[in-house]
């Protein structure tokens, strides 16, 4: 389809709609839709997609509809948290069907129901469950203050967070950056719902002590770094999770430490054959990296990039770089996941899924929950074959150089809308 159909923001709004399933709680956003690749309700996707509802309420485009769509998260969150805690993902009944332990998880849901109540109170709108939501939201900062901080180093410690490897064991920027503004956002809750709770003032005290931590600790020569690794060395590979002070929206740690992490990640990830921004470069080898069958980039984290070009006011880059995202939508105006090429994708069929070394990169004993069942193991194990052998069928069948998974994805789409709201507020500051 021509990429100008892409700009349209109704055409996104109509593709995160195909994602909503009908749950206890309301119609709820699942990663893709049912059938496909990922028909679970992950709490990363969630917190993603509620940033630009949130946007689309303030821009009266489907505003209620879009407050519904975070109500309904919320409200399943609840429902799906036990104690202050989340993980992975869901199923539409609520039942939890982790398989990695990630830390983030309990930021992000935090953040989605923060977000909520928020809301309703800036409409002046009495909440669902607002008195259970508050309680979620001081049991997670009770239980990840204990839990996931490290009081000796005055981080958060991962042992997989957004790339589900163990790339990200250890103190990484993402991580800090995701607990930081849903910590920010709890005390901002509490403000307008507790006045009187003594954890608002602990919570700001936290942030304010945290931020000079995090720029002591993640600043590095000029610019930020991923991660540092449970023994303590600094990890300073490019990343996509560079942009975290962009997509958390904390941009004033260190304004010219991100403009630097953002010409890096350019420089260093983006594709030779097919542009766009790869999450980190695939050194196959290196069993803390997969590479989800044949390394490409990444439309949800090119279109942040994208985000954050307008956001610092070089529009005709933003539009460029949302322009090559759109080139790879469907006929249809779908976005995918991610792409990979014909000839990598068999190379990983090779070298990594037919050996077993993928097997070993998915499933390492260390990234996994202590409790999985191992049914659920090959419940995924089962998902990732049927899409692989699909794939390879597709590739043996045809002379398409290109693949796509996981499409529709409802980040991609998010993240592309949000990119759009940020071109159309630059134009207002600066028109052509």
């Amino acid at each position: 389809m021509a990429s100008a159909d892409l700009f349209d923001p109704e055409l996104h709004f109509r593709w995160m709609s195909r994602c909503a399933r009908k749950s206890r709680a309301g119609e709820v956003l699942l990663a893709t839709p049912e059938g496909s690749r990922y028909p679970y309700v992950y709490p990363r996707d969630l917190a993603g997609t509620a940033r630009v509802l949130r946007e689309m309420i303030a821009r009266d485009f489907h505003a209620e509809d879009a407050f519904r769509h975070l109500e309904s998260g919320a409200l399943f969150l609840l429902e799906a948290g036990r104690e202050g805690t989340w993980g992975q993902r869901y199923d539409l009944e609520g039942r939890d069907r982790s398989i990695y332990v990630q830390e983030d998880n309990v930021a992000h849901a935090m953040r989605v129901i923060a977000l909520y109540l928020l809301e309703c109170r800036r409409q002046g709108r009495e909440p669902e469950r607002g008195k259970e939501l508050v309680e979620a939201l001081v049991a997670a900062f009770d239980d990840s203050t204990r839990r996931v901080y490290r009081k000796g180093i005055n981080l958060f410690y991962s042992t997989t967070t957004v790339h589900e490897s163990p790339i990200e064991s250890g103190y990484t920027l993402w991580n800090n950056m995701a607990y930081h503004r849903a910590f920010e956002q709890l005390a901002r809750v509490l403000e307008a719902y507790r006045p009187d709770d003594a954890r608002r003032e602990r919570a700001q005290s936290f942030c304010a002590m945290h931020a000079v931590n995090m720029h002591r600790h993640f600043v590095q020569d000029g610019r930020f770094v991923r991660r540092i690794t449970p023994q303590g060395r600094i990890d300073t590979r490019s990343d996509i999770t560079l942009l975290s002070p962009h997509y958390f929206n904390f941009p004033e740690l260190d304004a010219r430490a991100l403009e630097a992490s953002a010409r890096k990640i350019e420089n260093d990830l983006w594709d030779p054959d097919l542009g766009l921004l790869q999450r980190y470069l695939p050194f196959a080898e290196d069993l803390e990296l997969h590479l989800h069958a044949g390394n490409g980039p990444w439309l949800a984290y090119t279109a942040i990039y994208a985000g954050y070009l307008a956001r610092h006011g070089d529009v005709e880059k933003a539009e460029r770089t949302l322009r090559d995202i759109a080139a790879y939508a469907t006929h249809e105006g779908a976005l995918p996941e991610h792409l990979s090429t014909r000839e990598r994708f068999l190379d990983f069929w090779e070298r990594e899924w037919q050996t077993g070394i993928d097997f070993q990169k998915e499933f390492a004993k260390e990234i996994l929950l202590p409790d999985v069942r191992f049914s659920r193991i090959v419940e995924e194990l089962n998902h990732m074959r049927a899409e692989y052998e699909r794939i390879r069928s597709h590739v043996l069948a045809t002379d398409d150089p290109l693949i796509r998974f996981a499409t529709p994805l409802l980040w991609s789409h998010a993240e592309f809308l949000l990119a759009l709201f940020a071109l159309e507020d630059r134009r207002k500051v600066s028109p052509p």
